[in-house]
């Protein structure tokens, strides 16, 4: 877990250092910077997750345990005025299923940020910025027992045949993005095209709701689980710069 932790920061760590002396090398220049331009992107990425204390509860119960990084996947959009960016992402959690002799859980989670950030390069259709948000996250633990003959009329009988618990919490968000287009139309006051764009940074959870059930009912004795941690996410979409 510490091994892949470290790794993933240092890796946007340098990517924030790099984008920063960049921009101090190459300073923008008013006329770099295009007046309005937009991006919109699908893409995919990594992020590292603190699963220690829910691990070990489902290993203890003869699961497995859970994976200390988990594939995410899902949108993002920035939208560039001079030189403020307003950005939005949202990713989800590829399910992630471990099982015992009786039963099968399996953890997804989902999380959304509004952010906001500031050009630092500006170069043709180049555009590289730091930025901070704020959103909210959850992860959800489905746990149903392993009866592939079971009926609709055995599940109305003991509806307590599975359980599904939730925790959610609020984030903070602070990285640095680029993004990149590849102008397949142009005309004099407007380019459109391809856009590709990186986004890596850091995940804070400042305080996590209690896990509770479907219904409401708070769930005592709670393991941590939070987004927390390192990301970092490649994207392909499209978009337009107005000059």
């Amino acid at each position: 877990m510490q091994i892949k932790y470290r790794m993933l920061r240092r890796i946007v760590g340098l990517a924030m250092v790099l984008a920063v002396a960049v921009g101090t090398t190459h300073p923008a220049s008013a006329q770099h910077f295009e007046r309005l331009g937009n991006v919109t992107y699908f893409g995919a990425g990594g992020n590292v997750i603190d699963v220690d204390g829910l691990s070990s509860r489902l290993e203890a119960r003869g699961y497995g345990a859970l994976s200390e990084g988990g594939l995410w996947a899902g949108t993002a959009n920035a939208t560039f005025i001079g030189r403020f960016v307003l950005g939005a992402d949202a990713s989800r959690l590829r399910k992630e299923t471990r099982s015992n002799a009786d039963f099968t859980s399996s953890l997804s989670g989902t999380y959304g940020t509004f952010n906001l950030g500031y050009v630092l390069v500006s170069s043709g259709t180049l555009r590289v910025y730091p930025y901070v948000g704020a959103g909210y996250g959850s992860f959800t633990l489905q746990i149903t027992e392993d009866d592939e003959s079971l009926s609709f009329d055995q599940v109305l009988d003991d509806p307590r045949q599975g359980a599904s618990l939730k925790n959610r919490g609020w984030l903070i968000n602070a990285g640095a993005g680029a993004d990149y287009l590849v102008g397949l139309r142009r005309a004099e006051e407007r380019v459109s095209g391809l856009a590709f764009g990186v986004r890596g940074g850091y995940l804070f959870t400042p305080k996590t709701e209690n896990w509770e059930m479907m219904n409401a009912v708070e769930i005592a004795g709670n393991p941590d689980l939070t987004p927390s941690g390192p990301y970092f996410r490649v994207y392909v979409g499209f978009g337009y710069l107005l000059r």
